[in-house]
Order: structure tokens, then C-alpha cells, then sequence
């Protein structure tokens, strides 16, 4: 009997100790659950000409996990910056992480992916990529040649292109041929296109036989240009025509032809005569007149 007592006692012992070792029927112990994280990594938000915000998902699936980005220029990441580790407990949801990256070269394709770490595993998720910005440009600025000009005054021509951002349009003129010193135009609102835009100014009361100069200027949030700087030159007063009367021929009692030489001096001229009884021509009659 003390053999038979030994035997069971021994059964016993293996048997607590099987059941010890599978943790009461086999379940896993708290905190050491096998499955590892899910991780998937998401588009990337607020991406500028040098920053991005990285956005990914991880469900911790039961264990304590810290999660991380890897990124960098290369589509493998075979080479990588890894951002700080972030702690996301040991819930069984699907978690939003995010990383905010700074300081990156304008007009690059980055490169990042979603990483998880705990007891069961540490995945990575795929590989997905963004593209910084490329700085948007100053207006592009044309002068043009002007435009109905008189003695005393003349219309000014430029284009601007915005290049996409709101942009304003003016002209700088007066008679330095530097335009070292000069008056500008009112300013023109011509929106934020990406086309050129013809903008006009109307100059009125110039001084005849002059040169002045003018520039087409537009200004953004980009920056301020001036279009290269063009002449104009007012016109110079015309001369009067010139007019000698000659003696009328072909009289008879009731007709007469009346003659005179008119030199319309470089400007189109209408010429007339006044004829009448009166000899200071007080009063008068106007014949058709004639084109010169």
C-alpha cells in the first residue's frame, strides 16, 4: 500500500505541474497573447514645399506596443530615418498615429512605412511615398509697347502672369530713363491664373515733345517684379496749315471761281472758302469744304 500511495503522489505532481506549465487548460497567460500588431500605413497629410504629416494604423491586438515611421529618399528604405517611438497600450482596436516631419527638400519623393513593436512581433507595414511642393513663383512681367499717343497723352501696356497666386499689377513711369524716381499707377487686381493678363493705364496730361519711360510691375506672395523699362515720347504740336487767297477768275455777271493754295503741313486738313459782301467778311457764306 505505501508503494501504491507513492505512485499516485508522484501522478499527482506531474499532473499539477503539466497544468502549470499550459497555464490552466492551455489559454496564454495575461499580456503574452500571440497575435502580433496590425499595422497599415496611410496617406500623408499636410504636405507642403518642406513638411508632411505621416499617418498610419496599428491595433496592438492585446500586447503593450510601441509604434514608430521609418523614412527617407529611398523607395526600399533600405536606408531610413526612424521618427520617435510612440506608446499605444495594449487595447484590441485599430489606433491612428501620426509623425510630423520638417526641413525636407522641395520637389523630392519621400518614402515611409508603419512600425510596430510588442512581445508577439515586430511588423512593418508596405511601403507608400509623397512628394514635397515646389515653391510657387513671382508673377511673370512684360512690358509692351504704348499706345495712343498725342501731345499731351498716352496709354501705357503690360502683361502679368499671377503664375497661380493673387497678384496685383501697377506701372512705374517718368523721365528717368532709370526710373530712379518715378509715379505709379494705381494698383490693378488681376486675380491668381495661370495665364498672362493684359493690364492698361491711361496717362493724361504729359508735356509735348518729351520722352518718358514706363515698366509693368506685378507683385504676389511670391515676390515683386518689374518688367524691363520702355520709352514712350509725346508727339510734337502740329503746324497750321498754310494759306495764301488768290484772285478769283472766270468772273461773269453771275459766277466767279475762287482759288487759293493750302499746305496742310503733315496734318490731315479740311479747307474753305468765306465769301460774302461784307469787306471785313462780317458776315459770310462757307463753301463745301475740301480734303487734304
Amino acid at each position: 500500500m505505501k508503494s501504491i500511495r507513492s505512485l499516485w503522489f508522484v501522478f499527482f505532481a506531474l499532473f499539477a505541474f503539466v497544468l502549470a506549465a499550459c497555464g490552466s487548460g492551455g489559454s496564454p497567460a495575461p499580456g503574452t497573447n500571440s497575435q502580433p500588431p496590425l499595422v497599415s500605413a496611410a496617406a500623408a497629410t499636410g504636405v507642403t514645399v518642406d513638411a508632411a504629416t505621416l499617418n498610419g494604423n496599428v491595433n496592438p491586438n492585446g500586447n503593450a506596443t510601441t509604434v514608430w515611421f521609418e523614412w527617407g529618399t529611398s523607395s526600399t528604405l533600405a536606408s531610413y530615418t526612424a521618427t520617435a517611438s510612440q506608446s499605444i497600450g495594449s487595447g484590441a482596436a485599430s489606433l491612428a498615429i501620426t509623425a510630423n516631419l520638417s526641413g525636407l527638400i522641395q520637389n523630392t519623393t519621400y518614402y515611409y512605412r508603419v512600425c510596430a513593436n510588442s512581445s508577439a512581433d515586430q511588423p512593418k507595414s508596405s511601403i507608400v511615398s509623397f512628394t514635397t511642393g515646389t515653391p510657387a513663383a513671382a508673377p511673370t512681367v512684360q512690358t509692351f509697347a504704348p499706345s495712343g499717343v498725342t501731345t499731351s497723352a498716352a496709354t501705357l501696356n503690360g502683361g502679368v502672369n499671377p503664375n497661380g497666386l493673387v497678384t496685383t499689377a501697377w506701372f512705374e513711369w517718368g523721365t528717368s530713363a532709370t526710373l530712379a524716381s518715378y509715379t505709379a499707377t494705381a494698383n490693378q487686381s488681376i486675380g491668381s491664373g495661370v495665364a498672362s493678363v493684359s493690364i492698361t493705364a491711361n496717362l493724361i496730361g504729359l508735356a509735348s515733345s518729351t520722352t518718358y519711360y514706363y515698366r509693368a510691375c506685378g507683385s504676389s506672395s511670391a515676390g515683386t517684379i518689374r518688367g524691363s523699362i520702355t520709352l514712350l515720347i509725346t508727339q510734337t504740336p502740329g503746324i497750321p496749315p498754310s494759306v495764301q487767297t488768290l484772285g478769283a477768275t472766270g468772273i461773269t455777271t453771275t459766277t466767279a471761281t475762287l482759288n487759293a493754295t493750302v499746305n496742310p503741313n503733315s496734318l490731315a486738313t479740311l479747307a474753305f472758302f468765306e465769301w460774302g459782301t461784307s469787306p471785313t467778311l462780317a458776315t459770310f457764306t462757307t463753301t463745301t469744304a475740301q480734303s487734304f
